[in-house]
């Protein structure tokens, strides 16, 4: 779940639209594609891109690699997501990410 999220959100960083603008696009990457290919002219299909978020996931990994930081104890979370509550009203309200928790994450990320 967590690397397919991260497909989309390096798609939304590249194509420079808010990750916050909720509600603009109702078809997640249904209607991203259709923003690239309104905005470029190049058709693209919703798998094709999050193919290309995969691809920008593993060049970001390739580059941290060649600069000695693409181990798994590199990947971490900041201090307050790990030790503060979420405040929100919303599903995610209380919650707080354990260090066991995140290692299964890991865990499962390095499948």
């Amino acid at each position: 779940m967590i690397a397919d999220e991260g497909n989309v959100y390096n798609v939304i960083d590249s194509l420079i639209v808010c990750k916050f603008s909720r509600g603009t696009y109702y078809d997640g990457t249904k209607d991203l594609a259709k923003y690239y290919t309104l905005a470029t002219g190049i058709p693209i299909t919703p798998e094709e891109l999050i193919k290309d978020g995969e691809r920008i996931e593993n060049l970001a990994r390739l580059f941290n690699i060649r600069e000695g930081k693409g181990t798994r104890e590199f990947d971490t979370l900041p201090w307050k997501i790990k030790n503060v509550p979420v405040p929100d009203e919303g599903p995610a309200k209380g919650v707080v990410v354990s260090e066991e928790e995140f290692q299964i994450g890991l865990d499962d990320y390095y499948l």
